[in-house]
C-alpha cells in the first residue's frame, strides 16, 4: 500500500519540500498544481521523495491531458530506491 511521502523539488540551487497536506488538501490543490507543472516544463527540474528507502528515490511528474492533471511516478529504473511499502 502506498502513502504519500513528502516530495522535495529543486530547480538548480533552489529546494522546496512540498508536504503530505500541500499535496492532498483542498485548499491547496491549485497551488499544488501550479508546482507540478513548473516541475513538468523545466528540464532543470529534479523531484525526489522522501520515503525510507536508499538512493536519490526520483520521480517523475506526468501529466493526464483527458483529466487535466499531473500527478508522480517512481522514475524509470528507481524501484530498488524507494521503500517497498510506502512509496508511489
Amino acid at each position: 500500500m502506498s502513502t504519500v511521502n513528502d516530495v522535495i523539488i529543486s530547480f538548480g540551487d533552489d529546494s522546496k519540500r512540498y508536504s503530505r497536506d500541500f499535496q492532498t488538501k483542498d485548499e491547496f490543490k491549485k497551488s499544488w498544481y501550479a508546482v507540478l507543472s513548473r516541475a513538468h516544463a523545466s528540464v532543470e527540474a529534479k523531484v525526489s521523495c522522501s520515503c525510507k528507502g536508499k538512493g536519490q528515490k526520483s520521480l517523475s511528474v506526468k501529466y493526464n491531458s483527458g483529466g487535466d492533471t499531473y500527478f508522480l511516478a517512481r522514475y524509470p529504473n528507481t524501484g530498488s530506491q524507494h521503500s517497498p511499502d510506502s512509496c508511489i
